[in-house]
């Protein structure tokens, strides 16, 4: 396997331990937050629909830079960083929920903008003939990592409730989450 095709198995397994440490917990932070009915509702409907339609910049984006490595690496960069303020929206008073939603959507966009980069690009990485190989061994990566972040997200959650500081369990995944994707990158 070339050097670019084992990146690529690595940047897979990271990205699913930033699914697993953060995207998984997203519902359960606006619970904590203090979410209503409503606002869960618009928290599972808002972002994924905006950053649907945010994915027609992309083939803006790609006719402005000639490097869709780079491209894609600024959009990941720029993913991990959109943790932050998804982190940190409960520090917001009064507008916790609100601030909350609109990070995860500012999170949510920037990684469906480099869904179609990362599937150009790696179109034109592996072969016709090896697609089914080489994806069968990614996905089998990328669903262990998965599994395994969820779950050690959810022991820590739990052992940080029961510690009475349930934020920094948040905290501490989210941090996880954030160095998975930069790694990723």
């Amino acid at each position: 396997m070339n050097r670019s095709l084992r990146f690529a198995v690595y940047d897979g397994f990271f990205y699913s331990l930033m699914v697993g440490f953060g995207e998984t917990y997203l519902s359960a932070y606006a619970i904590f937050l203090g979410a209503d009915n409503a606002q869960l509702g618009v928290l599972s409907a808002l972002p994924p629909f905006i950053a649907g339609l945010s994915q027609l910049l992309t083939v803006r984006l790609m006719k402005r830079f000639q490097s869709r490595r780079k491209l894609l690496c600024a959009l990941v960069f720029l993913q991990a960083f959109a943790l932050i303020p998804v982190c940190f929206a409960h520090l917001i008073p009064g507008f916790k929920v609100e601030s909350y939603i609109l990070s995860v959507i500012l999170f949510m966009s920037l990684g469906a903008i480099g869904g179609p980069i990362w599937n150009s690009w790696i179109g034109d990485l592996v072969s016709p003939e090896k697609r089914g190989q080489y994806f069968g061994m990614r996905n089998r990566v990328i669903t262990i990592g998965t599994f395994a972040s969820m779950i050690a997200a959810g022991y820590t959650l739990r052992y940080f409730k029961e510690l009475g500081i349930e934020v920094v369990g948040f905290y501490a995944i989210f941090a996880l989450a954030f160095g998975a994707r930069l790694f990723s990158c």
